[in-house]
């Protein structure tokens, strides 16, 4: 049987929106909720989790990616808002969202979704709703006074993001945060 190693694909971010966002995450930890906070290092933008995969299944994931991004140009997008999944009154995740790039965020997980069927991965269910996971809600202590402040804050970051490539990442979960290692980039044309 073959070794399975956790994988997603995303894009990564910069240190200078990595360090805003860990700001940002402070201010809502100031409500006193009980949210647990992603680490700032492993703040990224998925664009598809594909789970536990076989080590033998790892060159057709990457040809995938690298065949999904052969035409993609560098693009700038920019991080926007701050939100909640489900929904707003009903907070479980935490996320912020994005105001520019999505439609080529968009058309990389169409291709992408198309080369990882033709290898043999399942398509999502759900479409892709391009965001940042900042956290995920353990228990309704002081969740009013949190959905108050989500209601009332804006944010917009100063930082643009160049995304030139999109990376394979494996994620090995231990008892306090996952972690996660690049094995694969694959680049844009630039």
């Amino acid at each position: 049987m073959s070794e399975v190693i956790r994988t997603f694909i995303a894009i990564e971010l910069p240190d200078n929106v990595r360090e805003e966002l860990a700001e940002l995450e402070e201010r809502l930890a100031a409500t006193g909720a009980d949210v647990k906070w992603v680490q700032p290092r492993n703040i990224h933008l998925t664009v598809k989790f594909l789970g536990d995969i076989g080590i033998s299944d790892l060159d057709n994931v990457k040809n995938a990616l690298q065949n999904s991004v052969s035409l993609s140009k560098e693009f700038i997008t920019h991080l926007s808002q701050v939100g909640a999944f489900p929904k707003l009154n009903f907070p479980r995740i935490i996320w912020t969202g994005i105001d520019k790039g999505k439609d080529e965020i968009m058309e990389i997980f169409t291709a992408l979704e198309q080369n990882l069927s033709e290898a043999g991965f399942q398509k999502d269910v759900r479409p892709l709703s391009p965001h940042l996971t900042i956290g995920r809600v353990r228990s309704p202590k002081n969740k009013e006074v949190l959905i108050k402040k989500l209601e009332n804050m804006k944010y917009f970051s100063k930082y643009e993001i160049s995304v030139d490539g999109v990376s394979l990442f494996k994620s090995t979960l231990t008892q306090n945060d996952p972690i996660y290692e690049r094995i694969f980039k694959a680049d844009f044309l630039h």
